[in-house]
């Protein structure tokens, strides 16, 4: 067979060889030809009975062609069959290119899948670090509110403490008085004592010593426990703005957090016979741990009865008020008490200064705190005052209008 050569590949599509029983010519003028012509080969009825469609894939150097070889048995002329060429390389090159494809895509699939897994390991990851910060989150928050309760219970405690304090003479017992220079020398005058009353003169300077002594002990205890509360009050305060630089921050109502303040310190307020004027307007919320701005209003509650109480007033006056100017939510403070001095004005916020040392009520701690508090939410704090009349704060929050 001419060209034998050219046929490198040689792929049944059936089952049967079929080298032994056909010839192909080529015309040597149409060599690049792809349909060739082809030489019908007269096949005994033996094998023609068993003959049937067959294909075999052939690859043509010269040419670079790939063609399909079909051998098709003739109906009209049975012992005939008729062998066709066809091009298949366009089909072929698309197959390889298929192929090629086919790995390539495998090659993406398998990069992907390790993206993929990869990616599911950072998203359980991230999942769990999620929970893990969900859990603490509410450690934090449920020790915020404990911490906060806390606050409250030790700023009671320390209110009434200060009411027993200041209930006690600040210059001798006047009942001791009495009974030491009244009641005894009267006592003394009479002539005819009987036994009990003499028993009774025995045993009364006695008596008095221990009514003193029960006295001084009294004051030294409350005194001791003053300064127990005192340190509690810095411990907890301190644990609150540990706890509040974790991330406890939340929205929160200014009005709702100022009238829980006002609650603490109403008995202590009431009892000074303080005429409280109060004055909401349209509640605003503030991202804030709730507990330190509970805490500042604390201060500037205590600090306004206390400035009345030290201007001994009959007719003190407190005012609280709030409203919104713009994108600001300002509370207002302001007492009728002995109010600050004009130099000392610009250090009030200072560490460690204070106006009250002398009384022995100030350290020097709660305005610097409060300053350090607001600020750090955005916000900040003016201070007014005329000396001897009044003295007015404003703590002023930046809001957010939008979101709620």
């Amino acid at each position: 067979i001419p060209y034998w050569d050219d046929i490198k590949d040689f792929k049944l599509i059936w089952c049967q060889e079929w080298d032994t029983w056909f010839e192909m010519r080529v015309d040597k003028n149409e060599e690049d030809s792809v349909t060739k012509n082809v030489q019908l080969k007269r096949l005994g009825e033996a094998e023609l009975s068993q003959i049937r469609i067959y294909n075999m894939e052939v690859n043509l150097k010269k040419s670079e062609k790939d063609v399909i070889m079909s051998v098709i048995p003739l109906e009209k002329q049975q012992n005939m069959v008729q062998m066709v060429f066809k091009d298949i390389s366009d089909l072929k090159k698309l197959q390889k290119e298929l192929e090629e494809y086919a790995k390539s895509l495998e090659k993406k699939v398998k990069e992907r899948t390790k993206e993929l897994e990869k990616a599911n390991i950072q998203i359980r990851e991230h999942q769990d670090a999620m929970v893990k910060a969900a859990y603490n989150r509410g450690l934090i928050e449920v020790t915020s509110g404990i911490i906060h309760n806390m606050g409250n219970i030790v700023n009671i405690l320390n209110l009434n403490l200060e009411e027993l304090t200041d209930q006690l003479p600040k210059s001798g017992n006047a009942g001791i008085k009495f009974l030491r220079e009244i009641v005894s020398a009267e006592l003394i005058k009479i002539n005819n004592k009987s036994k009990n009353l003499e028993k009774i003169m025995d045993i009364f300077p006695g008596v008095l010593y221990a009514m003193e002594e029960m006295e001084e002990n009294i004051k030294t205890n409350l005194k001791q426990i003053a300064k127990k509360i005192s340190h509690l009050k810095e411990i907890v305060q301190l644990q609150q703005n540990f706890v509040g630089g974790l991330g406890t921050e939340d929205y929160n109502y200014v009005n709702d957090i100022l009238r829980e303040s006002v609650e603490i310190f109403y008995s202590s307020i009431s009892k000074r016979n303080i005429k409280l004027k109060i004055d909401y307007c349209e509640n605003m919320a503030i991202l804030c741990d709730k507990t330190q701005i509970f805490q500042v209003f604390s201060n500037f509650i205590k600090n306004a009865y206390e400035a009345i109480d030290e201007k001994c007033l009959g007719n003190g006056i407190i005012e609280i008020k709030t409203e919104v100017v713009n994108d600001e939510m300002i509370v207002k403070i302001k007492d009728n008490g002995v109010g600050i001095k004009e130099t000392d004005l610009e250090n009030i916020f200072d560490f460690g200064f204070s106006n009250k040392k002398n009384t022995g009520k100030g350290s020097g701690f709660g305005l610097n705190s409060s300053k350090n508090i607001v600020q750090k939410y955005g916000g900040r704090i003016k201070a007014s005052s005329k000396y001897g009349e009044w003295t007015e704060f404003k703590i002023i929050f930046p809001i957010d209008k939008n979101i709620f």
